[in-house]
């Protein structure tokens, strides 16, 4: 005995002899049916579009943005945690801070809380 799922109805289909009455998911949605978020049936031109007598078209998915972070941008993180990282450990090593003078603005701040971070636990 095997089950359907139809519009949120739970249909018997071991005495159907089609598969016609399931759902298929479309993975790609006409533009119209997208841009007005309905569902869309994948058919070129899908049923919403003649409805509505909307152009009904299908956009190139290569144009899509870009997932991910831009390039050079991970890189450029692990470059400053590499730096507080290694000043952190002289800070703890010597006691004292590192110059710090030549380093940027952001890794500076960075330092900084870190340092009163490392005050405050070594005093308990």
């Amino acid at each position: 005995m095997s089950l359907i799922i139809l519009d949120d109805m739970i249909v018997d289909d071991s005495n159907c002899d089609s598969q016609e009455n399931k759902r298929v998911k479309i993975t790609t949605a006409c533009d119209t049916c997208r841009r007005r978020k309905v569902k869309c049936d994948g058919e070129s031109p899908c049923a919403n579009c003649q409805r509505g007598n909307y152009q009904c078209t299908f956009s190139d998915a290569s144009a899509k943005r870009p997932r991910g972070p831009p390039k050079g941008f991970v890189a450029l993180i692990e470059d400053r945690l590499h730096t507080i990282e290694s000043l952190l450990v002289n800070l703890v090593n010597k006691d004292t801070i590192p110059d710090i003078s030549n380093l940027s603005k952001d890794i500076k701040r960075e330092f900084l809380i870190c340092h009163k971070i490392i005050l405050v636990t070594l005093m308990n």
